[in-house]
């Protein structure tokens, strides 16, 4: 048995409540409309479980309709003033029960609810279908979608049906109500607009119609959660419900509770939230004893009621008034939902539902597939599939009975295939759950990873490499072949010009004609005959620089960064009286016979030298010192070298900064006269000061 009633009030009603009509304004309630079904039903099922993780089912129902209601509202618009309403209202209301009839020539309604007979006599048949799938992804956790009560009751017992009709425009007295003023006086505004509505509202009734009506019964659409524990004995739920009526889209979401201590006793709790303002409870029980199933369910009690009162402009019935004010009228909700039933298993396996040789009360397992099993594994007899609580042998857990599994000894939450055995979807011999490539084409050879082999370890697969032999470390493209970024037909590990434009010819380094050698290839040289000497004295033209732009090319300038003349090599020009003054020191420096101690006669000639530093401050000085060949050459050479070093702390004690000097001594190795006389050995004897105006490097 079921029963469903809505009321839709479209939103221009409340607007015209709460917002009044003081001033013109037009309400379209054409969207108002009452529909409800009262109707038992039988249904024949079939459910079929796939594989441990889906199952689906269907469900045709034949409906008895008992009792309903039904608006056809083709328009009702209301135009308001402050004084008066404007209604035009075309449509229908039927009532589709004999416990209300009409009269037409006392134009009254007479009510028969005493009659037991009036509930129960049916007055309309139809059908509906039910449609399921439910997916379990891992254990205890279910996931449910259904769509429910798809059909339509016709309602035949013409005679049975009332309908009221209007068809016209009328002019209703507005009332005066103001929002705020309690309750008393919200019942006294609808008393009011109830009384001037019957006596402007012209309406016609008849009982009994030409043409059966069809009703839609509320459709359903479910989608639901579920997860179990306790060896699922208790589960809570989540189930997101949208039902489906003339159009009219209503979703809710209820949270429940499911309680299975026994496989004859299951019961739940439910909380329902329709809208923000509204929610309900319920709770359904469900026993079984043997092949008989009870149940009963009632969802969507509300948590809040009213009752109606002063209802005498309504009701004329003083008994049916007294009813209908002492009936409770739920608040905040927007049905009921009450189910009562009994389900019949006939059959001589009744017992045992799934014939596996366990009764259903011990079964834990009561859907096992016998007529499969028997079928894989026709040696067996039907009881030896399953263990002592109807649950199938299956030594690995793995979901195939030991019977037929051709892997019994399959790791725990591997995924297998019919035969119990690891999926392996690429077929590569490799099981999925060790497979790294899942996805490897078939008939490639790949690695104990399942993943295809790579044997220079470009990162590219053997089947796909055109280059397998590809040494490590190298870049290559998809191809597997090492890179070759300009094109020119050498690779770039081996390519020392990286860069080369498109069609010129290269040799096996890479890199284009260099017929110069100067480090700059022919298509980009503009001086192509660049001498030896030049290399690495060239620009990115290939021409040999002038980088202190003083004319003397870099390669013959000694001062290359510093513009000079070239009387003097690219270098600065060097005053004559300087000249004259290193000169005269070139003997005029004298030490102590085999020291480096300078002799005081020294330092006229020193203090000129220290003058000409000072006022010159882009003048460096290399001091250079010289012996003949006299003694020991190695003392020679360590003598000099303290005699250079000695004049440098001579200048730098007088302030000249040391980075402007550097003394390096050079024995007999420099002389500029012949060793064999005296005269040529005094020549010998000297300290050569030279200018230069390239910044000095320290010797280390």
């Amino acid at each position: 048995m079921k029963a469903d009633a809505y009321t839709f009030i479209p939103r221009d009603a409340f607007r015209a409540l709460f917002y009044g009509t003081d001033t013109s304004a037009d309400f379209n309630l054409k969207d108002m409309a009452a529909e409800a079904t009262m109707y038992g039903e039988l249904g024949l099922g079939y459910m079929r479980k796939l594989n441990d993780r889906w199952t689906i089912g269907f469900k045709l129902k034949g409906l008895i309709g008992l009792a309903g209601i039904h608006s056809d509202i083709k328009q009702l618009d209301v135009r308001t003033s402050k004084d008066k309403w404007q209604l035009v209202a075309q449509g229908d209301m039927y009532a589709m029960t004999p416990l209300i009839q009409y009269s037409a020539a006392d134009k009254s309604f007479s009510y028969h609810f005493n009659d037991i007979k009036n509930y129960i006599t049916p007055q309309g048949l139809g059908g509906a279908i039910d449609l399921g799938a439910t997916f379990r992804p891992i254990k205890n956790l279910t996931i449910s979608a259904a769509i429910t009560d798809v059909g339509l009751i016709h309602w035949y017992k013409k005679a049975n049906i009332t309908n009221i009709n209007t068809n016209g425009s009328f002019t209703v007295k507005a009332i005066d109500y103001k929002i705020g003023e309690g309750l008393d006086s919200l019942n006294q505004f609808f008393d009011q607009l109830g009384k001037n509505i019957k006596d402007s509202v012209k309406w016609q009734g008849r009982q009994g119609i030409d043409n059966p009506i069809n009703q839609w019964v509320t459709a359903t659409a479910n989608l639901g959660v579920e997860y179990g524990i306790l060896d699922n004995k208790i589960s809570f739920a989540a189930l997101s419900n949208t039902r489906v009526n003339y159009n009219r889209i209503m979703p809710e979401v209820t949270v429940g509770v499911n309680f299975r201590p026994a496989n004859w006793f299951k019961m739940y709790l439910s909380h329902t939230f329709s809208s923000r303002f509204s929610s309900s409870i319920g709770a359904g029980i469900n026993l079984q004893v043997g092949p008989v199933n009870m149940y009963l369910v009632s969802d969507f009690v509300p948590l809040c009621y009213v009752r109606m009162q002063n209802t005498e402009n309504l009701i004329a019935d003083a008994n049916v008034r007294n009813v209908v004010e002492k009936m409770p009228i739920p608040y905040g909700n927007n049905r009921l939902n009450l189910q009562a039933g009994l389900v019949f298993s006939f059959g001589k396996n009744s017992a045992d539902r799934d014939r596996d040789g366990v009764s259903n009360s011990k079964d834990k397992c009561p859907n096992t597939d016998i007529k499969m099993l028997m079928k894989k594994c026709p040696d067996k007899k039907r009881t030896e599939f399953v263990d002592a609580e109807g649950c199938l042998l299956d030594k690995d857990k793995d979901g195939v009975a030991d019977c037929y599994d051709k892997c019994p000894d399959t790791q725990a939450n591997v995924s297998v295939d019919e035969n119990g055995c690891p999926l392996d979807d690429d077929k590569d011999g490799v099981p999925d759950y060790l497979d790294l490539c899942p996805d490897t084409p078939q008939d490639i050879e790949v690695d104990n990873d399942g993943c295809p082999k790579d044997t220079d370890g470009d990162g590219v697969y053997d089947y796909l490499d055109l280059c397998p032999d590809t040494p490590e470390g190298i870049s290559v493209d998809e191809n597997g072949c090492p890179i070759d970024s300009d094109g020119d037909g050498v690779p770039d590990d081996k390519d020392q010009c990286p860069d080369t434009p498109k069609g010129l010819p290269v040799d096996a380094k890479g890199c284009s004609k260099d017929s110069d050698g100067d480090g700059v290839p022919d298509y980009k040289d503009k001086c192509p005959n660049t001498p030896k000497e030049v290399r690495g004295l060239v620009d990115e033209n290939g021409c040999p620089k002038d980088t202190d732009g003083d004319g003397i090319l870099d390669y013959k300038d000694e001062c290359p960064t510093i513009k000079g003349v070239k009387e003097n090599q690219g270098c600065p020009p060097i005053k004559k009286e300087v000249l004259k003054v290193f000169k005269q020191a070139l003997h005029g420096i004298q030490f102590d016979t085999g020291k480096a101690t300078i002799k005081p006669v020294s330092r006229g000639v020193l203090k000129l030298i220290v003058d000409i530093m000072r006022n010159n401050p882009d003048y460096n000085l290399i001091i250079a010192g010289h012996t003949d060949s006299q003694g020991n050459d190695a003392l020679n050479m360590t003598l000099s070298e303290k005699r250079a070093a000695a004049v440098r702390k001579y200048l730098e004690d007088r302030g000249i900064d040391k980075r402007r000097l550097q003394s390096k001594g050079y024995g007999e190795t420099l002389p500029v006269a012949t060793n064999k006389t005296a005269k040529g050995r005094a020549q010998n004897r000297r300290v050569e000061f030279t200018v230069v105006f390239e910044k000095l490097v320290e010797d280390k």
